[in-house]
């Protein structure tokens, strides 16, 4: 696929469609070879590619697929390195798989170290490693960054009705929604080791 630095998608693109990834990539091949090319040059141009004319449908259904690859691509790869940083043997690691409940669908990227920030040794605070999760897809982290996902909520209001009127008086915080869902996915190792205490 050549999407050069400068966004400029041109007829010299992969023509072979990329093999998919993950099972959401065939749907979403098969999602984009429904659309036109029109409407496929018209989503390219949202991410800022210069499309130039004269490109087949499977080209441009390849360009999107590469963008896609390219961003599963760099969340296991920022997620793999943040997990090297995060490393520590009382924290267990997890596998689950991330659903992102306030915006369906979108990424979710975050700085977060268990116990909060530490200075090197030269007295400096070393940043918090960057942790990249695409909503519906599974990694292996600390448990602590699971905690810390489940644990984030937002206030739901509700409203609260005058006696006998039945006009809203004020809203109130009585709930809390998730922000994020982590499905924990234990291997027989980890049940067994939970069901022995």
């Amino acid at each position: 696929m050549d999407m050069t630095d400068t966004n400029e998608l041109t007829a010299t693109a992969a023509a072979v469609l990329p093999e998919p990834i993950t099972p959401g990539m065939e749907l979403l091949q098969k999602e984009l070879m429904k659309l036109t090319i029109e409407a496929l040059t018209e989503l390219l141009e949202r991410f800022s590619f210069d499309v130039k004319p004269g490109l087949s449908k499977k080209e441009l259904v390849g360009a999107v697929l590469e963008l896609e690859s390219r961003r599963i691509n760099e969340s296991r790869e920022e997620t793999a390195k943040a997990v090297e940083e995060t490393s520590d043997p009382d924290d267990p690691m997890i596998t689950m798989t991330f659903q992102n409940l306030e915006s369906p669908g979108a990424d979710l990227m975050f700085t977060y170290q268990k116990g909060g920030f530490k200075p090197s040794p030269n007295g400096k605070v070393k940043p918090a490693p960057r942790w990249h999760f695409l909503h519906g897809h599974t990694y292996t982290i600390p448990y602590s960054v699971v905690q810390h996902l489940q644990s984030l909520s937002v206030p739901v209001d509700r409203p609260v009705q005058t006696d006998g009127e039945g006009m809203i008086r004020s809203l109130y915080s009585q709930d809390k929604q998730k922000r994020f869902a982590c499905q924990v996915e234990l291997s027989p190792e980890q049940v067994r080791s939970l069901t022995k205490g």
